[in-house]
């Protein structure tokens, strides 16, 4: 454990378009490469009939003082029981409850100076979902960068994605059925294919990267470089959880 941690501080981290996903779990996350950062779970909002129910985050969170964070609001909304109603009132209850968990994080010590949105909406879901964030952004003060994670295949949909008024759209290619992985994991690493929105960033599962990795050469992260890279672990993370993935340490030891 020694051993690796004193590898990860040594490395000359380009880590400013790094980051790490860290769900509500306990997580100790001091060891971190300075300048990667943490896109941690703040809060979960549930949606089923009418209601829309928040659960702040309950797992402690470990991090270094200097460590960049960028908080996650998380959306359910698949109850097969009890859809969630998706009509013109829910877009207001949403992007209200949004907006206040938001002034929430916002502290004059710590401004809310940048914000993920998390939620797979469906086809059906989508135009809803657009106008969520549109109510949302005029809610949120002008000074927060507002980032959104995608379904792969919200890439299929240009004209969709421009309409989007976010800063950045995160591709999450990972979980994805076999009729899809093929398709959207050859597109992620020939980005100029790739609808400009879906270029800017990528997320990865490490659980997965490891067999993903195997066909592309010594360097299997160069087609992130230029990319905000999220990884999401399937466990806690570990020093090793990074050590270890196929191509990090090229990726961190880059040039500037």
């Amino acid at each position: 454990m020694l051993l690796l941690l004193a590898t990860l501080a040594a490395l000359a981290c380009r880590a400013d378009n790094t980051w790490v996903w860290a769900w509500d779990r306990p997580e100790d996350l001091r060891w971190l490469p300075p300048g990667v950062g943490v896109a941690w779970f703040a809060a979960q909002f549930d949606a089923q009939d009418a209601r829309f129910q928040v659960r702040p985050r309950r797992a402690v969170l470990k991090l270094r003082p200097d460590t960049r964070l960028l908080p996650v609001l998380h959306i359910e909304a698949f109850h097969p029981r009890r859809p969630a109603a998706l009509g013109p009132e829910a877009v207001t209850l949403w992007a209200n409850a949004l907006a206040r968990h938001a002034a929430l994080l916002d502290k004059p010590e710590a401004p809310l100076r940048r914000l993920q949105i998390d939620f797979e909406a469906r086809k059906g879901q989508q135009d809803f979902y657009l106008a969520v964030l549109r109510a949302l952004r005029a809610k949120l003060p002008a000074r927060t960068w507002l980032s959104v994670t995608a379904l792969a295949s919200w890439c299929g949909d240009e004209a969709w994605l421009r309409s989007l008024p976010v800063d950045e759209v995160v591709p999450m290619y990972f979980r994805m059925g076999p009729a899809e992985r093929g398709l959207w994991q050859q597109r992620m690493l020939t980005p100029n294919e790739l609808p400009e929105r879906c270029r800017q960033a990528a997320g990865l599962a490490t659980d997965e990267w490891h067999g993903q990795a195997a066909s592309l050469g010594h360097q299997p992260l160069a087609a992130f470089a230029d990319r905000q890279l999220y990884l999401f672990a399937p466990r806690r993370w570990q020093p090793e959880t990074l050590s270890s993935l196929p191509g990090w340490s090229n990726h961190h030891t880059k040039t500037p």
